[in-house]
């Protein structure tokens, strides 16, 4: 099967209107690409890309749309197409957004300043609802290792004025808890929560753990 998609894939490569499509999408200027079906629009951004690592934003008429452009790359050969999610607020509402969508958000964005030939898909809401630049974001970001001194009253403050509320146990993104030399924090953008276990005002251990049985899955490594 791999076998005859790589033959595949080759004989679309070689093909004129392959090489011309590649040429438009190299170029720095905006081109109009039409009459491809089904899936054809998907294959022809997957090879090209894999082609050229640059930049692709596709915008999708919905999430449904954008979950099944993701899962259409990436069976034309294009792994770690990320989804960016739109946030479910308004600019003027009073409610805040749920931390898992902002930490997504955080998390693609970073993802792209490290990688500049990311995929994205995503609805023209989410793509249109603006970031912090940058430059700002890392003024808000807090990096702590093992063996790093910690003030944990300080600490806590820090999480509570981004955005973290506490609770005890930690369940869902955007929580923290502490007891006693032990504090835990289930950050946006991770997949689980860590615990990050002090003697006196050091940190001695950063582990990430299962948010259900509450049980260790293993010291992170840095």
């Amino acid at each position: 099967m791999v076998q005859l998609m790589d033959s595949l894939y080759s004989a679309i490569e070689s093909s004129p209107e392959f090489v011309s499509f590649l040429k438009a999408y190299c170029s720095d200027e905006g081109f109009r690409c039409s009459g491809a079906p089904l899936s054809a629009p998907f294959l022809l951004l997957a090879r090209a890309q894999l082609r050229r690592r640059r930049p692709l934003l596709f915008i999708a008429r919905d999430e449904r749309e954008a979950e099944r452009a993701k899962r259409e790359l990436a069976s034309f050969g294009l792994p770690g197409v990320e989804v960016f999610p739109a946030l479910e607020v308004l600019p003027r509402d009073e409610v805040k957004a749920e931390p898992e969508l902002v930490g997504e958000r955080f998390r693609i964005a970073s993802a792209l300043r490290a990688s500049p030939g990311l995929a994205i898909a995503a609805t023209a809401v989410a793509a249109a609802q603006p970031l912090p630049p940058p430059a700002e974001i890392e003024v808000h970001v807090l990096r702590l290792r093992p063996g790093d001194r910690c003030e944990l009253v300080e600490l806590a403050r820090w999480l509570v004025k981004a955005g973290y509320e506490p609770a005890d146990p930690v369940l869902v993104k955007g929580q923290f808890a502490r007891r006693g030399g032990i504090v835990d924090v289930f950050s946006g953008h991770s997949l689980y929560p860590l615990r990050m276990e002090l003697e006196g005002d050091r940190i001695e251990t950063l582990r990430s753990f299962d948010p259900q049985s509450q049980a260790s899955r293993g010291e992170e490594r840095f």
